[in-house]
This record gives structure tokens, sequence and C-alpha cells, in this order.
């Protein structure tokens, strides 16, 4: 499940970050039904590493939870983030087989700059 898996990354250093969550701090898009564009979501991303870091200097590592989705999330997070994080690896989990009760989670290991 999820929760192990964020205790295995942060056994290893990773901050988990929730893109959900995060979202959830602008919630007028949410409530009003609008898609948010991938660039909010990135830099909502950006800026809790920014803090993460800043209160931490070790803490350079994050597990990032239901991200980088599609290929223009890839898009935008090397448009957004060059130079600002470098993408370890992207795993993505299948439950689509499963049934409704268990989502899909979407998690990336990003090393920030």
């Amino acid at each position: 499940d999820l929760s192990s898996l964020v205790q295995v990354f942060q056994a290893y250093g990773c901050t988990h970050l929730s893109a959900g969550n995060l979202l959830r701090l602008i919630g007028s898009y949410i409530k009003d039904g609008k898609i948010v564009p991938v660039e909010i979501t990135i830099n909502l991303l950006r800026k809790a590493m920014e803090e993460t870091m800043q209160l931490d200097q070790s803490k350079f590592r994050f597990l990032i939870d239901g991200f980088l989705r599609n290929q223009a999330h890839f898009q935008g997070w090397t448009c957004v983030m060059e130079g600002k994080a470098d993408v370890q690896f992207v795993l993505f989990f299948d439950y689509s087989n499963q049934g409704p009760d268990i989502p899909a989670v979407n998690t990336a290991c990003h090393r920030a700059e």
C-alpha cells in the first residue's frame, strides 16, 4: 500500500509531497470544477520543495505522490523545473484490474538541485 511505500522512501531520505493535498490548498479551482493548469501544480510542488529545503538542507529528495500522470505533466515539469530538479525515476502502479476502490498511484522521486 501507499503508506508502506512512503515509509520506505522516507527511510532513504525522501520527503513525501502529495500533489492532491497541495492542490486542495487552491480549493477554488476544484470547487468550481475547473481543471488545474499543470504549471500551477508544478509551482505548488516547487514551492513546497523549496520550503522543505530551507528548513532542512539535508532534505533534498522528494517522493511526489500523484503527479507525472501523463506526457503533458512531464513536458510541463521539464519546462518549469529545468535545472531546478532532477527526476531520478517514476513509479507507476496500475490498479485498474483491482476494482474501483483502489486508486491508481503515481509517484516520482525527485532530487532538487
